[in-house]
């Protein structure tokens, strides 16, 4: 059937849905960016994805672990994992990697500290991201 037949109620309908499939698509395909130690201040827009990456090596008992909780209304954590780094060796060091997705306008300061989770020492070290959004 071609489009000039449908009422034009219902053209206003397929429309609306191709307009929401093309605005999921670009979602979908949200830019994504890693950041590291050496980028402590990180610009993003709504809709975007970051990812933060700090070297790791769980198998001595040290890990990064949430120093706080960053602004729900700006950044929502998505997932987190470890990322070995490609060998066969047991017990290789690797990346800890942290996905969040903007979703909101604001500032908000995303930490992690390094140590022992049953350690009630200081951590090793810190770092601090500070999340600018526009």
């Amino acid at each position: 059937m071609a489009l000039s037949g449908l009422s034009g109620v219902l053209r206003a309908g397929l429309a609306l849905l191709a307009a929401a499939a093309l605005l999921t698509g670009v979602e979908g395909c949200a830019r994504k960016r890693v950041y590291g130690e050496s980028t402590p201040t990180i610009a993003a827009r709504v809709g975007e994805q970051i990812i933060i990456e700090l070297a790791s090596n769980p198998t001595t008992g040290y890990t990064w672990m949430p120093g706080g909780h960053p602004d729900p209304a700006v950044v929502t954590l998505m997932t987190s994992d470890f990322e070995p780094n490609p060998s066969s060796t047991f017990g290789t060091s690797g990346h800890h990697r942290w996905t969040y997705r903007v979703v909101g306008p604001g500032s908000t300061t995303i930490k992690f500290t390094y140590g022992r989770t049953w350690d009630r020492s200081p951590p090793e070290k810190t770092a601090t991201f500070t999340l600018n959004v526009r």
